[in-house]
């Protein structure tokens, strides 16, 4: 394999502009859902200071119904969409696709773990190295198989729901006796962390990573996660981005069904999660919940992409929706920004908010953090080819010092 069939990325002309405005649409929802664990409200029942209004209770279950798991799920297609472009493109240029798709996944665990750990403990960029592992496995599958591989995964996910409640297994984290001569819960301590400075965020950063991943396995994250890469895989070997005329009947539907029955669907699943008691210890209702979930979530995600497909038609809405694509090109920068700006809003080593505020402010609060992203993204890419963090794992990834500036015209 020559050196230079191995250091030539994927163009910034070849990219399909949907997929950045896709993904500059799923980084504005997954700002807004994680605002409640940057502003401390997960641990609502634990913050004296709170006093949540009406207003707050309506914001939150909005949000709930509207966002909660749907933004990551269109990104986790995104990123099978973007794997199967990605091998596709380097095989196209002689390079060892899965060599070079290795150690992509083992860079963005490294940034993942330091975002983890110095930034922000609600890290997703881990758990998307770890299960794009897996997914090398299905490069090579028909892609009749990924669809079927995708239900598979969404249905052994309410089978292992099933088995933890044949268990009797109950939720490690929520003791059944608490000792009543134990120090003050994780939750607090988590709190009183965030809440003064910065060595004591790393330490908070630590449990909270530590919650954080009892949550996914506990949860079944991965399964469904990898289900969602396998139908982004698919939607990459159909083509179905590259030309969304050929498939508008398909996109009709999908947005159809998917927001006609993904929006109640969405409702009835944050009412049975408002209960976390019927999860753990496995119940009927949780199992209700698990299944609502697993088919209701990807159903409403597919319908928002559906839908901006369809409006991507009309040139008016169109041009509305491409000052997105800047963002969506630098997704990874902006992710990281994201939790950057957060912090300084939120933890006690910044403007000190965390625990203070309700939702409504709170939403407020970060907004802003998206707003300047669209201006802040349009002019970088103006003058350079990437976001400053897609270059690094660019030149990390094809082991040269990849170009970033811009030539003058």
């Amino acid at each position: 394999m020559s050196k230079a069939a191995r250091s030539n990325p994927i163009a910034a002309a070849d990219r399909m502009q949907i997929l950045d405005i896709l993904r500059g649409f799923a980084l504005f929802g997954i700002l807004l859902a994680n605002m409640i664990v940057f502003s401390g409200l997960l641990f609502v029942w634990a913050l004296p200071d709170v006093q949540l209004t009406t207003f707050d209770q309506v914001v939150y279950y909005t949000l709930e119904v509207l966002l909660h798991g749907k933004f990551y799920s269109i990104f986790s297609i995104l990123f099978g969409i973007g794997f199967t472009v990605f091998l596709t493109r380097a095989g196209q240029r002689g390079a060892g696709a899965k060599v070079l798709f290795a150690p992509r996944l083992a860079l963005l665990f490294v940034i993942g773990l330091i975002h983890a750990t110095l930034i922000w403990a609600g890290d997703i960029l881990m758990l998307y190295a770890m299960i794009g592992f897996v997914l090398l496995l299905f490069h090579h599958c028909r892609s009749q198989t990924l669809l079927y591989g995708a239900l598979g995964l969404l249905l052994l996910k309410i089978v292992l729901y099933g088995l933890m409640w044949a268990s009797g297994m109950d939720h490690p984290m929520r003791p059944s006796n608490p000792d009543p001569n134990a120090g003050p819960p994780m939750p607090v301590l988590i709190i009183a962390g965030y809440q003064s400075g910065y060595p004591d965020i790393l330490q908070s950063n630590a449990y909270q990573l530590f919650g954080r991943w009892m949550l996914l396995i506990i949860s079944l994250r991965p399964p469904a996660v990898l289900a969602m890469f396998l139908l982004g895989m698919w939607i990459g070997r159909v083509g179905l981005a590259a030309d969304l005329d050929r498939f508008r009947a398909l996109i009709n539907r999908v947005a159809a069904i998917g927001l006609g029955l993904g929006l109640p669907l969405n409702g009835l699943w944050v009412w049975l999660v408002a209960d976390s008691h019927r999860y753990l210890p496995g119940s009927a209702m949780g199992l209700l919940e698990v299944a609502v979930g697993t088919f209701g979530v990807p159903l409403l995600a597919l319908g928002y992409m559906a839908l901006i497909a369809v409006l991507m038609r009309r040139d008016a809405v169109a041009a509305g929706l491409s000052w997105l694509a800047p963002v969506g090109r630098m997704a990874l920068t902006n992710y990281l920004m994201q939790s950057v700006c957060c912090i300084f809003i939120f933890y006690g080593a910044g403007l000190g908010f965390y625990g203070t505020v309700g939702h409504a402010k709170a939403a407020l609060f970060v907004l802003p953090v998206f707003l300047i992203q669209i201006p802040l993204s349009a002019w970088w890419l103006t003058r350079f080819r990437y976001g400053p963090m897609e270059w690094l794992w660019r030149s990390l990834t094809y082991g040269q010092r990849m170009p970033l500036r811009r030539m003058a015209s």
